[in-house]
């Protein structure tokens, strides 16, 4: 009986109390380093990236679905060329899960928001929501209307081919518009 009790919690420790450690390491040698560039990335952020007007915040969700979080880690990671081209896909995976859960755990809504709307790629040689409204409105974000910041939130999605291709930026605009009618 006592050595089942015995086995049992060292089980439990293995199973459990050893990768919360190595979680907790993995953050103090890994994700905190990078901490500071991490706030820089934020920090770029113009003051409509900051505090985007409903409407942006809305077709953004729409937009990314409920992957935001990830898309902000995804940001992070190219940023900061994290990635190494000598690690396997399965260390890949495992190290995108773990920058994830960090992500969730230190950065506010907001704070991913705001990483987002700042670093998306919106086009050849352009991140940003305020660059790409400057560059294909004229307008700060704040100036734009419903079509538009569709547009602008949908730039994302596929940059690369939305250049190519107009007329399917207008499908994922309208798509993400159909969307917005379908929330309220």
């Amino acid at each position: 009986m006592r050595l089942s009790l015995k086995v049992s919690s060292w089980v439990t420790v293995i199973i459990v109390v050893l990768p919360l450690i190595s979680f907790a390491i993995y953050d103090l040698f890994y994700f905190q380093p990078h901490r500071v560039e991490i706030t820089r990335l934020i920090q770029v952020a113009t003051p409509e990236e900051s505090v985007p007007p409903a409407i942006i915040v809305q077709l953004v969700r729409i937009s990314t679905g409920e992957n935001l979080d990830w898309l902000a880690t995804r940001l992070i990671i190219d940023n900061l060329n994290i990635r190494h081209k000598t690690e396997s896909m399965t260390y890949w995976h495992i190290k995108s899960f773990l920058w994830l859960q960090l992500v969730r755990i230190h950065l506010t809504e907001q704070e991913q928001l705001t990483l987002y709307l700042a670093q998306a790629y919106t086009g050849k040689d352009s991140k940003g929501f305020s660059y790409a409204s400057h560059a294909l409105f004229n307008k700060p974000l704040s100036g734009l209307n419903v079509e538009e910041v569709a547009t602008i939130a949908a730039l994302p999605h596929a940059p690369s081919i939305f250049a190519k291709h107009p007329d399917l930026l207008t499908k994922r605009r309208e798509y993400l518009l159909s969307q917005l009618d379908k929330s309220f």
